[in-house]
């Protein structure tokens, strides 16, 4: 802008070039700073339009991936991965842009090392008219936490009794062997997510519960009573 710096300008327009020019230069300033911030986090991140092709990748998606951001702007996963490692995460793009809603939770083995785990949210954003135009992909190493739970699993499966864990919400988080013979009439229903109340309800249901019969609300609610305040 000052390269056709005029003298013969009025101070008034001088300093409306000057206080343009700094505004430019201090988004440019956030512009970089952001990006910064997006490249040194340690989540891979991607964006994708609303055809499914990739218009932006992080480092950390580029440095695992050992690609180059050339790699995937303007393709499909599909397309930039060339080998059909990207034919599920494309189906599950196309699934979030036509509902609008996000998938959350995918857990999938690298596809570099395939030692690790990643967990994958595919989010939506900038709804219009109920469509998204444009994808956000996130992923995470939770490689620790699984071999966590995993080692877990493997303890309570030594327990000599029933074992089950529970989370905030009342869901089962996870339980051993012992608790699912203990409860094989519902065997089916005991799954990780599975409410206490639901748990209940089926034993019920079932007519598990020769106490209960005829009385089997004033059971229910006694029992969620007595496993919130055991």
């Amino acid at each position: 802008m000052l390269d056709n710096f005029d003298t013969k300008k009025s101070k008034a327009e001088l300093i409306a070039e000057l206080q343009a020019l700094r505004g430019e230069l201090a988004q440019t300033a956030r512009d970089d700073m952001f990006q910064a911030i997006l490249d040194n986090i340690p989540l891979r991140l991607t964006l994708k339009d609303s055809e499914g092709r990739y218009v932006y990748v992080n480092k950390a998606m580029t440095d695992a991936m050992s690609m180059t951001v050339e790699d995937f702007i303007g393709k499909t996963a599909t397309e930039a991965y060339g080998d059909g490692r990207g034919v599920e995460l494309d189906d599950y793009v196309i699934q979030v842009l036509q509902t609008g809603k996000a998938v959350r939770g995918l857990e999938r083995p690298g596809q570099i090392n395939t030692n690790l785990i990643y967990r994958r949210d595919i989010v939506p954003i900038e709804i219009r008219d109920g469509e998204a135009t444009h994808i956000l992909t996130i992923s995470m190493d939770v490689s620790d936490r699984r071999r966590d739970q995993e080692r877990l699993a493997s303890a309570v499966e030594t327990l000599s009794g029933p074992f089950s864990l529970w989370d905030a919400d009342e869901r089962l988080i996870l339980c051993n062997a012992k608790f699912r013979t203990f409860n094989h009439e519902i065997a089916d229903l005991i799954q990780p997510g599975v409410t206490a109340g639901a748990i209940f309800g089926a034993m019920v249901h079932k007519g598990l519960i020769s106490v209960a019969k005829g009385e089997e609300s004033a059971w229910l609610e006694d029992r969620l009573r007595r496993f919130r305040n055991p």
